[in-house]
């Protein structure tokens, strides 16, 4: 049996493998999820003693950890109500994906899809990790195209409330579909 830290990291690549999650995934979003502490945690309950400063080093950065995420932002989300996501090519791809355990991640469909995508149609998001329903554009202002492939591409966007800048990948659902079932 495997004691220390080999114990905390094959219990960490197990809790992620039975969540179905990649093992570069958020160790502290696993654990949380399944309600179980790190490996400086269980020492401590066992009667391990730290080194004053570097045990509230630890607990400041643990706390900052689990401040930026919060698990009712992610249970609620529907990859984590049903088992779609897990198939290899699942039927709604972009719905299933909207808050996963790497990021929050929106669809945008557009109906022409041309090939220097500079033209964006119909763009679409619910946000169900808000519990709210609203437009892309009106949370986002895109910019210039960062990258693309063979079903996406991938545009800048501007927070038009905070001007944070973040990356958004617009799929092609339609090109997916068609390939999907070929």
């Amino acid at each position: 049996m495997a004691n220390g830290p080999e114990e905390f990291r094959l219990r960490r690549l197990f809790v992620k493998r039975a969540l179905g999650v990649h093992q570069n995934a958020s160790t502290t979003l696993a654990l949380e999820i399944v309600c179980t502490g790190t490996l400086c945690e269980d020492l401590a309950q066992q009667g391990y003693v730290f080194d004053e400063q570097v045990w509230r080093n630890y607990k400041e950065k643990r706390e900052e950890k689990l401040l930026q995420l919060s698990i009712e932002q992610y249970h609620r989300s529907p990859c984590f109500q049903f088992n779609e996501w897990r198939n290899a090519t699942p039927k709604t791809r972009s719905f299933d994906t909207r808050a996963s355990i790497h990021g929050f991640h929106h669809k945008i469909q557009q109906d022409d899809y041309s090939d220097n995508h500079s033209v964006i149609v119909d763009i679409e998001v619910v946000m169900s990790v808000f519990n709210t329903s609203t437009k892309f554009s009106d949370n986002y202002e895109l910019k210039e195209e960062l990258g693309k492939g063979a079903f996406s591409v991938v545009k800048r966007c501007v927070q038009r409330s905070t001007g944070l800048e973040f990356a958004a990948k617009i799929i092609n659902t339609k090109k997916l579909s068609a390939r999907a079932y070929d």
